[in-house]
């Protein structure tokens, strides 16, 4: 799946480990955003910072979406926890 030049997004992945996906680019020259993931087991949403397109792209496209969270962004991006979800 491709996101470039798109602003913001909602996706509901197959996935055991995460139940939705939403992106939102920090401003239409920036190649960054938020990436926001709601998780199935406890449904809490956490709001990773200034993750590129790029890797927002390689996480959707990835075989297994927990393994590259894990692996790709977890540990790597500033995240908060969210109190609930936003629809865009």
């Amino acid at each position: 799946m491709k996101i470039r030049n798109i602003d913001s997004v909602i996706i509901k992945p197959d996935s055991s480990l995460i139940d939705a996906v939403r992106w939102n680019k920090n401003s239409e020259k920036s190649d960054r955003g938020s990436l926001v993931i709601r998780f199935k087991t406890n449904k809490e949403i956490y709001s990773y910072e200034n993750v590129p397109e790029t890797v927002i792209e390689s996480f959707l496209n990835a075989e297994s979406l927990g393994r590259f969270f894990s692996e790709e962004i977890k540990d790597v991006y500033t995240f908060h926890k969210e109190n609930k979800w936003e629809s865009i």
